[in-house]
């Protein structure tokens, strides 16, 4: 996991869903910003790609170490922070706590985490459980066992009370899970 602070305000668009015929050497955002010059460049981006990520200038987010080698890197400058929820370690008694669930990978590999959690949650039944989850995998929606929603990227203060946090990130497809 990784803290960027936003230099400024931008977009980065996240799986692209429709081809784009580019001229050699053009980005698909400038052939985008070329295909539609008269157009608002964010709504037009949100038709070409599943997920479109706001990143708001001056606020601080917790990301993938992934996703954060993907975004321009003139646009962020990385930052640590003072507080930030423990690591679940597996040890920790979660009743009466607030844990959030730091998963941004493809939706079969979420799919399968919510078996672990929904285990944590009839251990700890009062226990909060929040997950991150992209707009587009909407199937992880209304889930009785999660409490909560944080949309990507999560901004930094969203989570400032939580205790705990678990992260799911590249584990799902490797031996350690």
């Amino acid at each position: 996991m990784r803290f960027i602070k936003a230099k400024e305000t931008f977009h980065f668009p996240f799986i692209l869903k429709k081809p784009v015929a580019k001229q050699p050497e053009e980005t698909v955002e400038q052939a985008l910003k070329r295909l539609h010059p008269d157009s608002d460049f964010v709504n037009v981006l949100k038709e070409y790609y599943h997920c479109v990520f706001t990143f708001e200038a001056g606020k601080t987010y917790v990301l993938a170490s992934d996703l954060v080698s993907q975004l321009p890197q003139n646009k962020y400058e990385f930052v640590t922070v003072d507080k930030f929820p423990k690591p679940y370690t597996g040890l920790e008694d979660l009743n009466n706590k607030k844990l959030i669930v730091f998963n941004l990978f493809a939706l079969g590999d979420s799919l399968i985490v919510l078996a672990a959690l929904q285990k944590l949650k009839e251990t700890f039944p009062t226990c909060k459980i929040y997950l991150e989850y992209k707009p587009t995998y909407t199937v992880l929606y209304d889930i009785p066992f999660i409490d909560g929603y944080l949309e990507t990227p999560i901004e930094l203060t969203a989570i400032r009370d939580f205790d705990y946090y678990i992260e799911f990130y590249e584990y799902v497809n490797t031996y350690a899970f």
